[in-house]
C-alpha cells in the first residue's frame, strides 16, 4: 500500500470517528439541556470543519432548542402562571414550573424576552439555511430532549421537550410515564421543517410586538407574573387570594383585557416582517414536501411520505393529504400575495372579501373586537379580486378528517 493511499485511508477513518464522536456528543447535549454551553462547543467544531454540514445541522438544532429553553428559563425565573398568553401564543406554550421566589418584571422586560426569542430563532434559521448537503441526519428520542428551565442541572419530567411538544400537538401516543417516546431520525427534509417553524413563530411574535400592549399589560399582567410591575398597585394586593378567588379575579381582568384590544400600531415594519416570515414559511413547506416525496428510505421518519412508516399511530399520510396540503399552500400563498381575498364573514355578497396582503403591508390600529364583528376590516374590503372559495377550505379540511389544524401544527 502506498503512503498516499495509506494516508487517505487514515484520514477517512479519522473523519468517520470524529463524526461518530460528534453524534455521541450531540445526543448527550440534547439530553442534559443547557444549550448555551453546547452551542459554544459545536461552534468550535464547525470552525475547525467549516464544510461539515452534519455539524452545521447539529448547531442549528441546538440553536433552535436554545430559543425555547431560554424563554422557559425566563418564565421559571419570573414565576409565570398559565394564562391568556398561552391562548394568544400557543406556539410558545411550555410546561414550566414557577419559581417559589419570582423576580419582578416590567412591560419592557416582557417585550425583551420575546425580542430575544426572535433573535435566537433568526440565528438558528441562518445556520440551517447554510446546509447544502442532503446527506445529513440527527437521531433524537423526543422524550430524552431536555430543557433545564430551573437551571438545576437536572432534567425533571416536566422539562422534557417531548412533553412540551406533544402538549401542544396532542393526540399522539404516550408511554407508561406519560411522556412520548419516539426515536426519530431527522433528515434533510426536516431542515426545511425546522426553518419553517423558525419563520412561523417569528411571524406570530413580530405581529404581536408591532402593537402597543402596555394597557393590556397593566390590567392583566398580574395574572401571568406574581411580581409584574403595573400602574394599578391595588391589582397586585390580591396575590394572596385563595385559588377560587384568584380565578374570579383572572376572569374579570381578562374581560378588561379584551375591552382594551383596540391596539395602537407601534411599528408597521414588524407587521411587514410578519408577512415576510409567512411567505417564507410557505416556500419552505413546498421545499420540504418536495424533499419528503423524493425519499426512498424508511428510517424513523418525522415527516413521512405515503410510502414511509409514520412516527406514531394514526399519523399515516396519504397521497390525498399531500395534495390537500399543496392546495392549502397555493390558496394561502395567493392570499398572502394579494391575488385572492379572504371570504368576508358579514353580509350576503359572495364577491366581497378581505385583502390580507394590504392589511399586512398597509397596517393600521387594530381593534380585534371590531374585526370579529366585521366593521374593523372595512378599509381592506374589495370586490375586484377572486375570493378564495369557502368550499376549497371545507374540502381541504375533509381530506384531513376534520383535523387540519392538528396536521398543520405537525408538518408546518
Amino acid at each position: 500500500m502506498s503512503k498516499t493511499v495509506l494516508l487517505t485511508w487514515l484520514l477517512c477513518c479519522c473523519s468517520l470517528v470524529a463524526s461518530a464522536q460528534s453524534m455521541d456528543d450531540f445526543e448527550a447535549m440534547i439530553k442534559r439541556g443547557n444549550y448555551h454551553a453546547s452551542i459554544v462547543i459545536v461552534k468550535q467544531q464547525l470552525d475547525a470543519r467549516t464544510d461539515d454540514d452534519q455539524v452545521r445541522f447539529q448547531l442549528g438544532a441546538l440553536q433552535f432548542l436554545h430559543a425555547f429553553e431560554s424563554a422557559g428559563q425566563a418564565w421559571y425565573r419570573l414565576g409565570y402562571r398559565d394564562g391568556l398568553l398561552n391562548f394568544l401564543m400557543p406556539t410558545l406554550r411550555m410546561n414550566v414550573d414557577a419559581s417559589s421566589q419570582p423576580e419582578p418584571i416590567t412591560y419592557q422586560q416582557f417585550r425583551a424576552i420575546f425580542q430575544q426569542v426572535l433573535e435566537d430563532l433568526a440565528i438558528a434559521e441562518v445556520t440551517l439555511s447554510e446546509i447544502d448537503s442532503a446527506d445529513v441526519a440527527l437521531v433524537a428520542t423526543l422524550s430524552e430532549i431536555g430543557m433545564d428551565f430551573n437551571r438545576n442541572q437536572i432534567i425533571d419530567p416536566e422539562e422534557q421537550f417531548g412533553r412540551n411538544l406533544f402538549a401542544l400537538m396532542g393526540g399522539f401516543p404516550w408511554n407508561h410515564d406519560g411522556i412520548p417516546r419516539l426515536e426519530t431520525r431527522f433528515d434533510y427534509s426536516d431542515v426545511y421543517w425546522l426553518r419553517g417553524y423558525c419563520h412561523l413563530i417569528s411571524s406570530i411574535i413580530e405581529l404581536a410586538m408591532a402593537y402597543d400592549l402596555e394597557e393590556f399589560w397593566n390590567v392583566y399582567a398580574g395574572n401571568m407574573f406574581p411580581k409584574a410591575q403595573v400602574i394599578y398597585d391595588f391589582l397586585q394586593e390580591e396575590l394572596a387570594l385563595k385559588p377560587d378567588d384568584h380565578w374570579s379575579r383572572m376572569v374579570i381582568d381578562a374581560i378588561a383585557a379584551v375591552h382594551l384590544t383596540d391596539l395602537k400600531l407601534q411599528d408597521a415594519a414588524r407587521v411587514h416582517k410578519s408577512h415576510e416570515h409567512l411567505t417564507k414559511m410557505v416556500s419552505l413547506s413546498r421545499q420540504m414536501w418536495a424533499s419528503v416525496q423524493a425519499e426512498t428510505d424508511d428510517d424513523r421518519e418525522w415527516i413521512p411520505n405515503p410510502r414511509q412508516t409514520p412516527p406514531f399511530q394514526g399519523g399515516r399520510i396519504t397521497e390525498g393529504m399531500v395534495v390537500g396540503w399543496q392546495d392549502f399552500l397555493n390558496e394561502f400563498d395567493d392570499i398572502l400575495a394579494g391575488r385572492k381575498l379572504i371570504p368576508f364573514w358579514r353580509g350576503t355578497n359572495p364577491a366581497r372579501g378581505v385583502n390580507l396582503h394590504r392589511a399586512m403591508l398597509e397596517p393600521q390600529d387594530l381593534d380585534l373586537i371590531l374585526w370579529i364583528q366585521g366593521v374593523g376590516a372595512i378599509d381592506y374590503l374589495q370586490e375586484d379580486l377572486p375570493v378564495s372559495p369557502p368550499g376549497t377550505w371545507q374540502r381541504i379540511n375533509e381530506m384531513f378528517q376534520g383535523d387540519f389544524f392538528g396536521f398543520a401544527v405537525w408538518v408546518n
